[in-house]
């Protein structure tokens, strides 16, 4: 695992993890030479400020430590509503974690989370949900590696300027207050900036600011329209909203997801990124098919398929009858799938 240090940590017998080049492009030492006394004072003659060293055993042991300790804390974080088999989702937290550890930030990606943990659980546990939406959206998009470790670690971190926001309200029992919701609503900025001269690429830092506008431009900090918003903004933007609607609070109960397909695709129309958000749905919807759900009228059904275009309104079978709720005879009666029957 590679680590940045600054150069008064730098000692003999350590090992580079990257080319080292003075200011004039000559290069000083190799990636994979071992650190000698020359070298250290060619370094400093050349007023090298920090270098990246690849970790030692012993801090190698301690970081999988962290890890271990990280991966059962995101499963215990995990929301329910998501990913209710705790078996199927072990693999996409092992995923997320090896992609982590693939990075050259790795050990920055550790602390941030390790802060995030430590600081609130409810933002802990949201941040690591939205990164495995994230990393379950980039596989039904079809990303490569890249663009799926880039969109996962910039979940993970997409909330990290709430470091900065008193966890009292963090973590607060009741709806906030408009003084207190101006204060959370200086994360997006508040994160950038915390990140701003890191070593993190800045195609995962750009979400941070991102996830909280809207394609119409009613979104903030910025007031950003579709164009002005990177792409893993706004997924992330729309991964962000459907989270915190599934998850629990302790002032309201969780939505059901195909409540929330109403209102992300019809009464939030022009919010998000209407192809993305489709695509969503179709996915993130799949697994209930076959489960039992409530109808707004009272009644109990089984589903049996999910309209794309009218996620509200999916196929059921009820009474030993397949309905289709969109078919515009039924659809006038306004019954809909309200609620998720767990057996």
């Amino acid at each position: 695992m590679v680590k940045k240090i600054d150069i008064s940590e730098l000692h003999e017998g350590m090992t580079v993890a990257e080319d080292v080049c003075s200011a004039f492009g000559t290069r000083i030492a190799n990636k994979g030479q071992t650190v000698d006394s020359g070298i250290i004072a060619l370094m400093k003659s050349n007023r090298v400020r920090s270098v990246k060293v690849i970790a030692g055993s012993s801090e190698q042991d301690e970081a999988e430590n962290v890890i271990k300790l990280l991966a059962q804390s995101m499963l215990f974080a995990r929301n329910k509503a998501v990913f209710a088999s705790e078996e199927f989702v072990k693999p996409i937290i092992a995923d997320v974690i090896g992609l982590v550890k693939s990075s050259p930030q790795a050990l920055e990606y550790i602390d941030l989370l390790m802060q995030l943990r430590d600081y609130s659980e409810t933002v802990f546990a949201h941040s690591v949900n939205v990164a495995l939406i994230c990393r379950e959206f980039a596989n039904w998009h079809g990303m490569n590696f890249e663009k799926t470790q880039e969109l996962t670690l910039a979940g993970l971190i997409h909330d990290i300027g709430k470091l900065q926001v008193p966890v009292d309200i963090l973590d607060s029992v009741r709806p906030l207050t408009e003084a207190e919701f101006k204060q959370v609503k200086k994360h997006s900025i508040n994160g950038y900036m915390m990140l701003k001269g890191s070593e993190i690429p800045e195609i995962i830092k750009r979400p941070i600011i991102d996830h909280h506008e809207r394609c119409d431009g009613t979104g903030y900090p910025m007031g950003y329209h579709f164009q002005e918003i990177s792409e893993y903004g706004r997924i992330i933007g729309m991964v962000d909203a459907y989270e915190a609607m599934t998850a629990k609070r302790a002032y309201r109960d969780r939505l059901c997801p195909f409540k929330i397909g109403a209102i992300m695709l019809q009464e939030s129309e022009g919010k998000y990124d209407t192809l993305l958000l489709e695509e969503f749905f179709a996915n993130i919807l799949n697994p209930y098919i076959g489960s039992k759900v409530m109808l707004s009228n009272g009644y109990t059904a089984r589903l049996k398929g999910i309209n794309k275009q009218d996620i509200s309104h999916p196929v059921i079978e009820l009474a030993g009858q397949t309905i289709d709720l969109s078919m515009a005879n039924i659809k006038k009666s306004q019954i809909q799938v309200v609620g998720i029957v767990y057996e």
